[in-house]
């Protein structure tokens, strides 16, 4: 299970849609990241603007807060879930905190890969 998540910009019409990023059930969140977007502090800039609202793919509005909470507060889907060293191969993954996958294809880590979980993907994953 996953849900994407998306920053509307409404500088007019029509509303500019930028794609956050995705979250995955046992996965680090996967954080859009652009040459203009490097980071979570720039789209929490992006998200204080007044035009801008976070959206799920399914048309529900999410706050800055739980945005940010869906980022960087993430558990496994199940407490005792870790991933096979068989499994992590063949879907280009690592460990990351809390038995989380880590992406590793088109990803960068993040600032404090020991305990943020969040990767730094590039690319359209969408």
């Amino acid at each position: 299970m996953s849900t994407n998540y998306y920053a509307h910009l409404d500088l007019g019409k029509p509303v500019v849609k930028l794609h956050i990023g995705k979250s995955s059930a046992g996965w680090c969140f996967a954080l859009h990241v652009t040459d203009e977007i490097t980071s979570l502090d720039d789209w929490r800039k992006a998200w204080s603007c007044p035009w801008v609202t976070i959206v799920d793919e399914y048309g529900d509005v999410i706050t800055t807060d739980a945005m940010v909470s869906t980022i960087t507060g993430r558990k496994p889907w199940r407490p005792d879930a870790r991933p096979s060293a068989e499994w992590m191969r063949l879907n280009r993954a690592a460990r990351g905190p809390h038995n989380l996958a880590r992406h590793t294809y088109e990803a960068t880590l993040p600032p404090n890969p020991e305990t943020d979980t969040y990767d730094l993907c590039f690319g359209d994953f969408s």
